[in-house]
């Protein structure tokens, strides 16, 4: 059963000069919560592409051994991760 989420506010104006391409762990906690509930058999496999590498890798390095998450695979993840945050930021 394939789940999928955007980030919070991926649709949305930005308003802050910051912008969060990474993620928040605790909205991936959110989608482990529902995806428990509904399917509690069920192994949870985490597909990250592109940015959302970065906070998958974030989730299993932080959970290591107590992760829901059993299978990581990363698509694409960044090179040079803050090099590219710098220039997005000097992009204003």
């Amino acid at each position: 059963m394939p789940i999928s989420y955007s980030r919070r506010g991926h649709d949305k104006e930005l308003t802050q000069s910051q912008f969060n391409s990474v993620g928040n762990l605790n909205d991936l906690e959110l989608i482990l919560d529902y995806i428990n509930s509904n399917y509690p058999t069920l192994p949870i496999y985490g597909l990250g592409m592109s940015a959302g590498t970065s906070l998958l890798a974030r989730y299993l390095g932080n959970k290591k051994e107590k992760s829901r998450i059993e299978l990581g695979i990363l698509l694409s993840p960044g090179f040079h991760f803050k090099r590219s945050q710098k220039l997005f930021n000097n992009y204003k």
